[in-house]
């Protein structure tokens, strides 16, 4: 089995990483915010609200790859994480204009805790820079690109507000956005 089909086999919790699902309030959306042309509050109408893309982005030396794609006919879900995230994801248009934007975990950490000869708990953090990752999207008729980036140093007292582009925000490359869904 390869590894977008497996990981497309894990719930969305599951596949980034966290645990559990749970109804998100509406104070909890800041994790993932839709630009819109207008006053801000409609949303985008190139967006198709009644279905969007479920996408296996894979990282290595050449940079970000949207490895598989895949039409989900349901609205997309509003997930809700308890502390901020580093990384943000920017659907882009041809012009470079965000047309969506989301917030998730660091791709290629793996933290754990494990039991040490002395009986004592051992920290272990470990970095790889070739890995997978699941990125939900609405479903644009213009998107052109995903930009990906590192936002930690923009995070402002442990709230980061998704969309917002800061000075601080490292570039992390750039994905073409699957132009051939429908």
């Amino acid at each position: 089995m390869s590894l977008a089909l497996g990981l497309l086999m894990l719930p969305a919790c599951q596949a980034n990483g966290r645990g559990g699902s749970e109804a998100t309030p509406s104070s909890a959306r800041a994790a993932v915010s839709e630009m819109s042309e207008g006053d801000g509050d409609a949303p985008s109408s190139a967006a198709h609200s009644d279905r969007h893309l479920l996408l296996v982005v894979e990282h290595d030396s050449a940079g970000f790859h949207v490895r598989h794609s895949q039409v989900v006919m349901a609205p997309l879900p509003v997930t809700r994480f308890s502390m901020p995230l580093r990384w943000r994801a920017d659907v882009e248009d041809s012009s470079g204009k965000a047309l969506f934007s989301a917030t998730l975990p660091a791709g290629g950490e793996r933290r754990g805790e494990f039991a040490g000869a002395d009986g004592g708990m051992v920290a272990a953090h470990f970095r790889s820079d070739d890995f997978s990752f699941v990125l939900r999207v609405p479903l644009f008729e213009h998107g052109a690109q995903i930009h990906f980036w590192d936002a930690s140093a923009s995070t402002t007292g442990g709230v980061q507000v998704a969309a917002v582009k800061s000075a601080s925000d490292v570039d992390l490359g750039v994905a073409p956005y699957p132009a051939d869904m429908k």
